[in-house]
C-alpha cells in the first residue's frame, strides 16, 4: 500500500526534485490537502456504518462523519435487514407533520459534533455514512485512495500554482488528476456492491437515493 512517504517521493519527482526525505511545508501541505479533497467525495471506500443511541431525541454522529456527504441511510433495525424501519431526513420545520410511528430526523451542529435529531425520544439507529480519514502525518500513514496517482497529480497541480504561480503546469497536472479521478469514479460505480445494496433499500422505501444522484 502507498503511504505518505511514497506520496512525497512521487510528488517530488513531478516537481523535478529529489528532496522528498526532507520536510517541505508547501509540498507536504499540498499532499495533505489533495488527499483530503479527494477523500471528501462519496466513494465506496469511505462508506462505513455505526450504531447511534438516541436519548432525549438526540445522538452525536461519529467524529469522522463527512457532513458534505450527509447520511446515506438510517434505520431502526429490528431483527436484520428485512425488518429495517427506515428514517427519513426532513427539514426541522416539518417535524411536527410526522407521527411517532414515522421515523424522521434532521441534523444540527453543536459543541464540535454533528447531531442526529430524531422524533423518537429513545431509539437505536444504524447509520451508513461517508467518513473523512485522519490527515496524513507520519511517513507510514497509509493512503486509502485506490489510485495514489490521483493524489500525486492533484498535489503537484496545487504546488505549481501555490509555489511557482505557474498556471500552465497547474493546468497540465490538474488535467492528469481529472483523468485519474474519472477512472476511479467509473470503477467505483461498476464494482461497488454496497452502493447497489443501499440504493435498493432506499428505492424499496419509495425515496430517492443519495447514491443514485451523487455523481
Amino acid at each position: 500500500m502507498t503511504n505518505y512517504a511514497i506520496l512525497k517521493r512521487k510528488v517530488a519527482n513531478r516537481l523535478g526534485k529529489t528532496d522528498n526525505a526532507t520536510a517541505n511545508t508547501i509540498r507536504d501541505n499540498c499532499i495533505k490537502d489533495a488527499y483530503t479533497q479527494i477523500c471528501q467525495d462519496r466513494w465506496s471506500w469511505t462508506l462505513k456504518s455505526d450504531t447511534l443511541t438516541v436519548s432525549s431525541g438526540v445522538a452525536n454522529m461519529p467524529s469522522d462523519f463527512n457532513p458534505s456527504a450527509g447520511i446515506v441511510y438510517a434505520c431502526y433495525e429490528v431483527t436484520g435487514d428485512a425488518n429495517d424501519k427506515p428514517y427519513i431526513r426532513v427539514d426541522v420545520r416539518e417535524l411536527d407533520n410526522y407521527t411517532d410511528s414515522e421515523r424522521v430526523y434532521f441534523l444540527t451542529y453543536s459543541s464540535g459534533y454533528w447531531v442526529f435529531n430524531s422524533n423518537q425520544d429513545s431509539d437505536t439507529v444504524k447509520v451508513y455514512y461517508h467518513y473523512i480519514p485522519t490527515e496524513l502525518s507520519d511517513d507510514a500513514d497509509v493512503c486509502i485512495v485506490p489510485d495514489d496517482m490521483a493524489v500525486v497529480y492533484l498535489a503537484a497541480a496545487m504546488w505549481w500554482l501555490a509555489k511557482e504561480r505557474d498556471e500552465a503546469n497547474y493546468d497540465r497536472f490538474y488535467a492528469k488528476y481529472l483523468e485519474r479521478r474519472n477512472e476511479m469514479i467509473a470503477l467505483d460505480k461498476a464494482y461497488n456492491s454496497t452502493r447497489t445494496q443501499l440504493k435498493t433499500k432506499l428505492d424499496d422505501d419509495d425515496r430517492e437515493s443519495i447514491l443514485a444522484t451523487e455523481r
